[in-house]
């Protein structure tokens, strides 16, 4: 929905509700937004696109905010009440008669904005109507800042938003910063999370690659912040998936008709793969009996094209690889045995030469299937070491690749690289320990436990590496757990005697 000049009302999704006041800020509009919910209706005014005033028809107020604060009492509360003091003048009254600091007051003001805004997002649905004119003047001066972190916050306490998270992760493009002079994003309370995130918006990583770098609890946190990114123009897409203000309703268009598609997908893969698991070679490449050759290979090129993985969607792809090798190895053993009665010249075949000219020349002619010749797929081998190889070698991929950014000095391509070589392949100790490494460098708690775990793990699959062991007793050295780091570095004297690094660690730890 766009605002409209002269105003407009309707229903709203949360959503559509963000977008509302996400157009409201942006063009500066100034004017009185009443959004009507379950049971109660709001009042949001907003002043060249800034939250200025707001209030509830349930009695919450800013007068109730304060003596929940504790920055009033309730007695002085009703001596104002009974002064006549309105909701919208209180703050004025209380400051002028030395009741309330002006900081206080803002402090709580802004708070009672924030809270009303946010319950309006945690609606599933509602209506709407803004109508656009001056409002009264607020007793604190609208803030940008005030205004775009109260969006953020709203945005954090938005219902249905897994659902459309699904559809964010789903897009495969990077994300970047973009620079805006509406948004102080210098000027953003932010957690540290949020301000890493911040630093890795420069068009490397896409929103599913970002959040693989963060830990699972701070993944739907921080796709709810990049959201508010999108939305505020502060953060894109790049390339940019249109042109205009972020729309969510498209992606949640397209994501939907993705999942249908897929959904079409895997139901088929399945069909096929049950359809084709004990029939005989005519039904799994779907010709008659006593076919011609020329229709055997035409049915398999066809059956061979349906199942071509790169018509299926990835996320398709990925999860029915099995699947689909199966079936292509199903076709290949089709293929083969119908070949032997229908191919001419074969002693069963339909085509046979004539015998006369057999005896002219001694022998005949046989026309070889080149195609069936090169068909190199090793039909012994079972689909899962299949799978299992492939995913050794794409995980060895990823490795060189997080080696190298390693050796860089680039820490975070390397941690990416090494999740994701994990991802393929995971009881590989090597993947670990470099994971380890890189995660060590990140002083955060947060951070060291996991380096500690991911170390841990690198010496349970090799008990044996007299470097994995050294390598998690200097850990424990620099946290100062001496008698940890001590077992550690006597462990790896264990397998190797002369380990030069054990044996100097360990001097150390004794002297």
């Amino acid at each position: 929905m766009e605002v409209q000049r002269g105003g407009m009302e309707g229903q709203f999704l949360p959503y559509e509700l963000a977008e509302l006041v996400r157009d409201i800020f942006l063009l500066e509009r100034s004017g009185v937004l009443e959004l009507t919910g379950p049971g109660t209706t709001l009042s949001l005014e907003f002043e060249l696109g800034m939250l200025q005033y707001g209030e509830a028809d349930s009695g919450e107020d800013l007068g109730r905010r304060l003596v929940r604060d504790g920055a009033l009492s309730s007695g002085a509360l009703a001596e104002a009440q009974a002064r006549g003091a309105s909701s919208r003048d209180l703050g004025g009254d209380l400051v002028q008669r030395g009741r309330i600091s002006v900081e206080r007051l803002v402090e709580s003001f802004h708070a009672h904005l924030r809270e009303l805004l946010c319950r309006a997002f945690r609606w599933e649905s509602g209506k709407y109507r803004f109508r656009e004119g001056q409002a009264p003047p607020a007793q604190v001066e609208p803030d940008v800042l005030h205004t775009v972190e109260s969006y953020i916050q709203a945005i954090e306490a938005m219902t249905g938003f897994p659902a459309l998270m699904k559809a964010l992760l789903a897009i495969s493009r990077p994300l970047i910063q973009k620079p805006s002079g509406a948004i102080p994003v210098d000027r953003l309370n932010l957690t540290p999370v949020q301000g890493f995130v911040l630093s890795r918006l420069d068009g490397t990583l896409s929103l599913s690659e970002l959040l693989s770098t963060l830990p699972p609890h701070e993944e739907e946190p921080t796709s709810r912040f990049v959201y508010a990114l999108l939305l505020l123009g502060a953060a894109a897409h790049e390339p940019p998936l249109a042109t205009g203000p972020f729309k969510t309703s498209s992606i949640v268009l397209e994501h939907g008709r993705d999942e249908a598609r897929e959904q079409e997908e895997f139901d088929f893969i399945r069909q096929r793969y049950q359809s084709t698991a004990d029939s005989s070679p005519s039904l799994t490449l779907g010709v008659r009996d006593g076919a011609s050759w020329e229709e055997i290979q035409e049915a398999y090129k066809a059956r061979k094209a349906e199942i071509f993985p790169q018509r299926f969607l990835e996320k398709v792809r990925t999860q029915m690889r099995s699947e689909i090798r199966i079936l292509e190895g199903r076709l290949v053993q089709a293929y083969l045995a119908l070949q032997s009665s229908a191919l001419p010249g074969r002693p069963n075949g339909r085509d046979q030469e004539a015998s006369g000219d057999e005896s002219t020349s001694g022998r005949r002619e046989v026309k070889l299937d080149i195609e069936a010749m090169s068909m190199r797929r090793e039909l012994t081998k079972t689909e899962a070491k299949t799978t299992l190889d492939e995913a050794e070698k794409q995980a060895e991929i990823y490795y060189q690749k997080a080696k190298k950014y390693y050796q860089q000095g680039d820490y975070h391509n390397c941690l990416q690289y090494c999740s994701l070589a994990v991802r393929q392949c995971e009881p590989v100790a090597r993947f670990h320990h470099l994971m380890g490494e890189v995660q060590a460098r990140n002083p955060d708690h947060r951070w060291q436990k996991m380096a500690e775990h991911s170390f841990q793990r690198a010496v349970e699959l090799d008990a044996w590496n007299a470097d994995y062991l050294v390598t998690l007793g200097q850990f424990y050295k620099r946290k100062g757990l001496a008698m940890r780091a001590r077992k550690h570095f006597e462990k790896a004297l264990e397998i190797l005697p002369t380990h030069p690094v054990a044996l100097e660690e360990l001097s150390v730890l004794k002297a």
